[in-house]
């Protein structure tokens, strides 16, 4: 069976309310390029909503399903069936955050590497299905995975900042670099559970700067 990153007991509740903060503020960009692109037909709009659809959904899951295990937690129901359920909860929000959460990473690589064969968006849809092989140890690839993902699109932020110096490239290209760094702290949470929490603050901090740049964009 798969390792679980343990919570903190302290943090419990709140890596939930985060999870929502994330699929509401990805929900918001993924409509709001969408919409973009059905204005200006630009492709790279196109990928950028289509990605971040994809992540919005995989933590509505993630963050459901985590608020059913705090459900069963409460609930008054013998110990092996509250175990049961809870541990089915969690590996059905595991596999689909991972599935859905790294098919929106894809889509994003895929932009980032400006190249327009379709071919290349079948080979890295099927990298995430790796993590899905490996059951032990389908965290510590989809970890790795991501965070080889968050580092490559920032990497492309970076470049576009450097053609051309403008804030909003400047605040992407950081907000995914905090994101890789909190992915790469998810690697080591299953060992020391208090980087699952830095994690998700780290993650929270990046959704931050990008709404920052989100309103940015609204105001010109």
């Amino acid at each position: 069976m798969p390792i679980l990153p343990p919570t903190p007991p302290w943090f419990i509740g709140f890596d939930v309310t985060l999870e929502i903060i994330f699929a509401i503020t990805a929900m918001i960009l993924a409509l709001y390029a969408l919409r973009l692109y059905k204005i200006t037909s630009q492709r790279s709009a196109k990928l950028f909503g289509s990605g971040f659809l994809l992540i919005s959904i995989s933590y509505f899951i993630q963050a459901a399903l985590n608020f059913l295990v705090l459900g069963e937690l409460n609930e008054p129901s013998p110990l092996f069936t509250k175990v049961n359920e809870i541990l089915t909860y969690q590996y059905m929000g595991l596999y689909l955050h991972i599935f859905l959460m790294l098919s929106g990473l894809m889509v994003l690589l895929y932009m980032s590497f400006n190249i327009k064969n379709k071919k290349a968006l079948a080979a890295l849809l099927l990298i995430i299905l790796l993590p899905l092989l490996f059951d032990v140890y389908i965290t510590y690839t989809f970890y790795l995975t991501s965070t080889i993902a968050y580092a490559f699109i920032a990497w492309y932020y970076i470049e576009n900042y450097q053609k051309n110096p403008k804030r909003l490239s400047l605040l992407t290209a950081i907000a995914f670099i905090v994101m890789m760094i909190g992915s790469a702290l998810f690697f080591f949470s299953t060992n020391q559970p208090i980087f699952y929490a830095i994690g998700h603050i780290l993650h929270f901090a990046a959704y931050i700067l990008i709404l920052i740049n989100f309103y940015l964009v609204l105001r010109k």
